[in-house]
């Protein structure tokens, strides 16, 4: 769902978001996990474009980069033929073409899962024939007509001048039982009132006054065990979503989203990359003798112990690696049996399930379990191969890969990708 994101906030919810939610912060047409994407040439001067921003995603995506360099021509040529009286109005139209387009909700490590860059691309184009048409009542850009009636809504703690264009789904169902529709969004978004970390549920209390004075009816709620909650409104055949989020260290947010289109076609989709991963010499070796335990994993990684010396988590292992350019991770877990407790608690939103799993971990039979709820932030169900676990005598291993670590194959089976299935066979217990 499109909420006005900076580059700041939208990096730092890449790392606070949940191992099932993290997989969606990435880009998912990646062919292979541990290389850079291309960068094509644009009309602006791509090594100077922010992080995390529309610029870099149309730097990395030859077909709008291609309509970029397009339109650049096109406007020049307008703005060199255009008479005198009419050259500032050519240049403001641009200055707010350009603000819109900004605004889409697109970004080089969010992928394309719902086809927002095909409007992006339709949006370039009308901006072509519109400046090479001569009339110039064609120049002017204008927004969805939704976009004012939000704006007069919003009370106070929103930003109504900035907005945020793309495409989400919505709907009154949970998405694990019934798949919502995908449609064209427009939203705004704020901080709160008050000092910091911000009243959200004032303003959200408002706005919920105002939505039913004008018909709309509640529908849903959804939350991820307390940092996001979601209510959704409907009123005919269209759809509200309001958008709270919790944090103290970045501060609270709130988000308004309206659909200004019908249902659309949803993408195809699209099986995720899985090269095939060789072992090389060049993989490093991880040991820790005092739990008898190593792994091999590719180079260029680093990894993080958080075991702690405390009484209570003592002969305990926790480690994370993770690839230095974010493209891969996975933890390592090993609990004494007397201590493990298999009743460790999931989010509400989620569900797990266990079973065997057909590949061993040193020679110990093994199960993998799977998990599936909710991206509350996507409005979607997700589901992943949360972990892959063992028994052995002494310890109970948990191996967790990120949560784009698995897929479903041709028999809708789920099953790890081939990178952590040669990490997984590498790992040695004694």
């Amino acid at each position: 769902m499109p909420w006005p994101l900076n580059a700041l906030s939208l990096l730092l919810l890449v790392f606070l978001l949940k191992p099932a939610l993290w997989a969606q912060a990435i880009d998912s047409t990646l062919t292979n996990p541990l290389s850079k994407p291309e960068i094509y040439k644009t009309s602006f001067d791509c090594t100077k474009a922010k992080e995390l921003s529309m610029e870099e995603a149309i730097c990395q995506n030859e077909d709008l980069a291609t309509l970029d360099l397009e339109m650049a021509q096109s406007y020049k040529q307008r703005l060199d033929f255009a008479p005198a009286p009419q050259k500032s109005r050519v240049i403001l139209s641009q200055e707010r073409w350009l603000k819109i387009r900004n605004s889409y909700n697109v970004n080089p490590y969010h992928g394309d899962p719902v086809g927002t860059l095909a409007d992006l691309a339709d949006f370039y184009r009308s901006r072509i024939t519109a400046l090479r048409s001569r009339r110039v009542d064609q120049l002017d850009t204008p927004l969805p007509q939704e976009y004012e009636w939000l704006v007069r809504i919003a009370p106070d703690g929103f930003s109504k001048k900035e907005f945020s264009i793309g495409r989400g789904y919505m709907g009154c169902e949970d998405p694990c039982k019934s798949k919502p529709s995908v449609y064209r969004l427009l939203s705004i978004g704020g901080s709160g009132v008050g000092e910091m970390p911000g009243d959200i549920n004032t303003p959200f209390a408002q706005l919920q006054t105002m939505l039913s004075s004008h018909g709309w009816s509640p529908c849903r709620s959804a939350d991820d065990s307390g940092n996001t909650l979601v209510d959704y409104f409907k009123k005919g055949s269209k759809f509200i979503a309001i958008r709270r989020s919790y944090s103290m260290g970045v501060g609270n947010g709130i988000g308004l989203a309206i659909t200004v289109s019908g249902p659309l076609s949803d993408p195809p989709g699209k099986m995720p990359p899985n090269p095939t991963v060789t072992i090389t010499s060049e993989w490093q070796t991880y040991s820790s003798p005092d739990v008898g335990l190593q792994v091999r994993y590719p180079p260029g990684w680093w990894i993080r112990d958080d075991s702690s010396d405390a009484v209570f988590n003592r002969g305990t292992k926790y480690l994370t690696f993770v690839a230095k350019d974010f493209s891969g991770s996975f933890r390592i877990s090993m609990v004494p049996k007397e201590r493990w407790n298999r009743s460790v608690s999931q989010p509400e939103n989620a569900r797990r399930q266990c079973f065997p799993y057909s590949q061993g971990i040193a020679g110990f039979p093994s199960q993998a379990c799977m998990q599936e709820g909710e991206a509350v932030w996507d409005d979607v169900c997700h589901r992943s191969l949360d972990s892959v676990e063992i028994d052995t005598g002494e310890y109970h291993l948990s191996f967790q890969p990120t949560g784009w670590g698995s897929f479903p194959d041709a028999a809708g089976q789920y099953k790890f990708t081939d990178l952590y299935e040669k990490i997984i066979s590498t790992i040695r217990v004694r």
